[in-house]
């Protein structure tokens, strides 16, 4: 599935890409997306929500 965000700040997306996405995620990023929604859920469930 794809999806769009919307409403972004580019300064906050720039941040993002500069100091998560490139240092961490060569994928680029979709993975880093991906692999944070992912702990998210996991640490939901962790906590039993």
């Amino acid at each position: 599935m794809d999806i769009q965000v919307r409403n972004v700040p580019k300064k906050l997306l720039e941040e993002f890409d500069e100091v998560v996405v490139k240092p961490l995620f060569p994928g680029g990023r979709a993975e880093a997306i991906r692999d944070l929604m992912r702990r998210a859920i996991q640490d939901q469930r962790a906590k039993g929500a």
